[in-house]
């Protein structure tokens, strides 16, 4: 029968949840939004052949042989810009430019060398990849003309043209590729920002909730009913059941969505993302997932007991806030971790509860830690969920029928020493 209210509890506020016109409002942005990924490339193309939208850059080649040549260099490199000849002065083609008729314009001609010289013009230089390419590929016609200049054999030729080649060797059998790496690291940056907001946002609800069951008096309804033990099990079980339902329909639409971007990518594309794409992802994957639990269970449980101590919305800001800082400064540390994933603090932060779920995914992506580590890591998390829920449910059971208006310190001593 005892059981049976402890689920008829946890089932009650699970379903409550997930009717709610915040999760279903929610969950029908995440369908907009997926379908508006999933179409990306579609979308991307409409606009463009809607409202006709290209670059056109001007050349004004005053050596009267190269421009021919050049758009055709150039365009190998940037096909979706349009090249046409300039014969304009540079008064209107500065206007132009003004006007955004053209994006930009080159004049080419010859300095005292004999040498190509150019200038590029442009309103600004947000852009830059028109200059750098234009660089590119007029430096090559110089390399040419000086090599002509000094009457260089073809083979002399063939052997300056030849470019350098390093072999690379990796000590390390199970070594990423620098595209692999890359990749990686995209799955970790993203992942620390999924892990701090699933973590936050849902531990900072389910803390609301206990907070609108004290400050309305529900609270007191509630516990004739069950016992602030069982009520504070059930919290976790509810609240972990609609977190993973809410996640659970995010990753669907997010495979979906992604799938059907990839469909509408061009292929240039999806060659320079299958390159990023290892079998060892698939591993990381799931290390994050289970990190992602254990910084969810943490910051849960711990919320949940502070919020059972409050009797006001301010108590409640001051109840959570320390826990709220060290999530925020553990999501910036793995954030900026990323530029040193093996410095020794970082390596020591990963070990540390609280801390470890935002900073050992970015280990394990660029594989700079031990499979027994990663497990230490997260066997001290689980140890400190337990230890806290063991000392918390004294807190939470002496505490959340407590309207004193003393600090929410002296009301936590106060809820530590009672039996």
């Amino acid at each position: 029968m005892k059981s049976s209210k402890f689920w008829n509890y946890v089932l009650y506020n699970y379903l409550r949840k997930i009717k709610s016109k915040a999760f279903i409002g929610f969950n029908i942005f995440l369908i907009i939004v997926g379908l508006l990924i999933s179409q990306l490339g579609s979308i991307v193309k409409f606009f463009n052949e809607t409202f006709d939208y290209s670059e056109t850059i001007y050349i004004v080649d005053e050596t009267n042989q190269l421009y021919s040549q050049f758009q055709k260099d150039f365009n190998n490199l940037l096909p979706e810009v349009i090249l046409e000849q300039g014969t304009e002065s540079e008064d209107v083609l500065n206007q132009k430019v003004e006007d955004g008729d053209i994006s930009a314009y080159f004049i080419i001609n010859y300095n005292e060398q004999n040498l190509l010289s150019a200038t590029y013009v442009a309103k600004d230089f947000s852009n830059s990849s028109y200059y750098t390419i234009g660089e590119q590929v007029l430096s090559g016609y110089n390399k040419q003309i000086a090599m002509k200049s000094a009457k260089l054999t073809q083979e002399q030729v063939n052997l300056l043209n030849q470019n350098f080649s390093m072999e690379k060797i990796s000590l390390d059998e199970n070594a990423q590729t620098a595209e692999e790496s890359m990749g990686n690291l995209a799955i970790a940056y993203i992942a620390i920002i999924l892990i701090f907001l699933f973590s936050y946002l849902y531990s900072v609800y389910a803390g609301q909730e206990i907070m609108e069951e004290k400050t309305s008096r529900v609270m007191e309804i509630i516990i004739t009913s069950i016992s602030p033990i069982k009520q504070l099990y059930g919290k976790i079980v509810y609240n972990s059941l609609y977190a993973l339902t809410q996640l659970t329909i995010f990753m669907v639409l997010f495979t979906i969505s992604i799938q059907y971007m990839l469909k509408s990518l061009p292929t240039e594309v999806l060659d320079t993302v299958s390159v990023m794409i290892s079998p060892e992802q698939a591993k990381i994957v799931i290390y994050i997932i289970i990190f992602a639990i254990v910084a969810y269970l943490v910051y849960l449980v711990s919320v949940l007991i502070l919020s059972s101590i409050i009797s006001s919305v301010e108590e409640y800001q001051i109840a959570i806030s320390p826990i709220m800082v060290i999530g925020l400064v553990s999501f910036y540390i793995g954030i900026f971790g990323m530029t040193a994933p093996e410095a020794p603090f970082i390596k020591i932060m990963s070990m540390i509860p609280f801390i470890s779920p935002y900073i050992m995914p970015l280990r394990v992506a660029t594989m700079t830690v031990s499979t027994p580590m990663i497990w230490l890591s997260i066997a001290l998390n689980i140890v400190v969920i337990v230890v806290i829920l063991t000392f918390g449910a004294r807190v939470y059971k002496n505490g959340v029928l407590n309207y004193s208006g003393d600090s929410v310190i002296k009301k936590f001593i106060q809820a530590t020493k009672k039996s």
